[in-house]
């Protein structure tokens, strides 16, 4: 959380007006304003940005004391939609749940829930934004889609153990989408005024590759001042500030038929060549005599 306002209050207070959105997909956007305060002109004491260590902790300390009960109810309410990836259904549920939450909190003043065909809504909140301005945004990033198929609740509902509370995405990462929204709550009740626009992204199909949701992402990023990842933390609570990368292909190997008995050496096994490609750590060295084709992801088993 700390990491979340150093950004917010490092990086002049604008009014605060819904722009026009851009869609990499051209697929449906709705947006809605909020109706909580339909002429939003935010009037937020502005401070210097060192002060925020200095002055401002112990009051965020306070204020998140006070409102830990609303942000395990609001938590819990999100955990107990289950989205997983795929689940157009439970998707929308929980950016719907969102949304409406956004309206009470008046720094946001532009709501835009993203349809994603098979996967459900991204949803993209503004706030702190004038929409004239020529600043780049803060940008806060975040999914509401779960590794947990349908079913997992009621096999591990929610409960609060001690200082942890556990149900099926809490921690990757529900909890921190609740809590995204909350700081900028708390800008606005301890008068803490980013100096820049704040964009909270939402996607609804990181799980499963981010195959939509990686371009409205990429579009934020490349317009934003700097980008905060809402990623759980390593053991220890450690902050990650890196991740390796992934590579999905398509292996296909082409067996050549040969008498077992009188030619064998004319022979090539798409079985064997797949057993070598499994247990190979680099496909360069899988053997000698094949072929990878770049072009097409595809192993081209050949004989000597």
């Amino acid at each position: 959380m700390r990491a979340v306002f150093f950004l917010l209050t490092r990086t002049q207070l604008r009014r605060s007006t819904s722009v026009a959105c851009y869609n990499p997909f051209g697929e449906t956007i709705t947006r809605v304003e909020n109706k909580a305060f339909p002429n939003p002109r935010l009037h937020l004491d502005t401070r210097m940005s060192s002060d925020i260590f200095r002055l401002d902790l112990e009051s965020l300390e306070d204020y998140f004391k006070r409102r830990q009960g609303d942000i395990l109810s609001f938590t819990r309410s999100l955990v107990e939609i289950e989205s997983p990836s795929g689940d157009e259904a439970g998707s929308k549920a929980v950016v719907s749940l969102l949304a409406t939450e956004a309206t009470t909190i008046y720094p946001i003043t532009t709501i835009e829930p993203i349809s994603s065909q098979e996967f459900g809504q991204h949803l993209r909140l503004r706030a702190f934004d004038q929409g004239n301005s020529d600043e780049r945004p803060i940008v806060i990033v975040g999914h509401t889609d779960t590794v947990h198929p349908r079913g997992s609740l009621a096999e591990r509902p929610w409960r609060i153990e001690g200082n942890r509370a556990y149900g099926p995405g809490i921690f990757d990462m529900k909890a921190n989408c609740a809590l995204a929204m909350e700081s900028i709550r708390a800008c606005a009740a301890l008068s803490i005024a980013p100096q820049r626009p704040v964009v909270l992204l939402f996607t609804c199909d990181e799980e499963r590759g981010s195959a939509r949701g990686r371009a409205l992402v990429e579009a934020e990023a490349e317009q934003s001042q700097a980008v905060l990842v809402l990623e759980p933390p390593a053991s220890g609570g450690r902050v990650k500030t890196g991740r390796k990368g992934t590579g999905m292909f398509t292996l296909e190997a082409r067996g050549r038929a040969a008498h077992a008995g009188l030619e064998p050496e004319k022979g090539a096994s798409a079985v064997l060549e797949m057993k070598l490609m499994s247990a190979s750590k680099q496909m360069t060295k899988v053997n000698a005599s094949n072929s990878y084709c770049l072009a097409c992801s595809h192993l081209i088993a050949e004989s000597p």
